[in-house]
């Protein structure tokens, strides 16, 4: 039986993931796929994580959501050309999910695949 769920939310932030994510029966969902480009985040991601973001702690309660679910993943938006700083803070990210034992990769190759060729 295939059951397909999505729920798309531009300009989402993490709150606003955490707060889409089914409450009751999340084992009963097989696959549960969360991508996310930060839209949350401002232009200076170097700063991201200091004392008066709460994006560590959003993270960290994604994970504990997520883990959860049966099979989670959880793609995270890296390498887009913003800067350094941003894929640096893309990869603190991974490194908490991973610690949280939350599959995670940063999309880059997720996203290459799914590239239109030139016409």
């Amino acid at each position: 039986m295939w059951a397909h769920t999505a729920r798309i939310k531009s300009g989402a932030t993490i709150r606003d993931i955490i707060n889409s994510l089914p409450r009751e029966d999340p084992e009963s969902y097989d696959v549960t796929l969360v991508v996310c480009m930060l839209n949350d985040l401002a232009v200076d991601a170097v700063n991201a994580f200091s004392q008066s973001s709460t994006i560590g702690a959003d993270i960290c309660e994604l994970c504990k959501r997520l883990s959860c679910f049966r099979r989670p993943i959880l793609v995270v938006g890296g390498n887009a050309g913003f800067s350094i700083g941003w894929d640096a803070m893309v990869h603190k990210i991974l490194l908490m999910a991973r610690s949280q034992g939350v599959p995670a990769i940063d999309g880059v190759n997720y996203f290459s695949a799914l590239e239109r060729p030139p016409r």
